[in-house]
């Protein structure tokens, strides 16, 4: 099965038509699990060799969408995803980490959200440019 890179613009629109309709963090759904301190990651960094184990069918399971994964993602390890998430973000670890405790002790929307909604966004549209799909980063 080929697949054709899709290009910037269909990405953002795509993303700008998903979070129209679902709202920002329900469209994301489970990207954030992948960042730095996310639950994806803590847990295997934990596991014995999680880390290096192919991103594609191992934990956590794809629930029978095997399908849905880009060809980008079937040839990559874990280890090799979250650099390429870390590499997308373009920011130091320990400054998001920092940023998302921000906003999630804040009631308001304010810059710190909308900080935090413009890495997340500029990130998803990188990881989608190297040839992830929505399904690899937000299952």
């Amino acid at each position: 099965m080929s697949e054709s890179a899709p290009d910037e613009t269909s990405i953002m629109a795509e993303f700008d038509a998903g979070v129209e309709e679902m709202g920002f963090n329900r469209y994301l759904n489970n990207f954030p699990l992948n960042l730095p301190g996310g639950m994806v990651r803590s847990f295997l960094e934990d596991e014995l060799n999680g880390l290096d184990r192919p991103l594609v069918g191992s934990y956590p399971s794809s629930g029978g969408n095997e399908d849905l994964h880009s060809e980008k993602a079937r040839t990559v390890t874990w280890r090799e995803f979250f650099a390429d998430v870390d590499s997308a973000l373009g920011i130091d670890p320990a400054d998001l980490q920092r940023l998302q405790r921000s906003v999630e002790m804040s009631i308001f929307a304010g810059e710190e959200h909308d900080a935090l909604y413009r890495i997340l966004e500029s990130a998803y549209l990188r990881l989608r440019l190297l040839g992830y799909s929505h399904y690899d980063l937000t299952r």
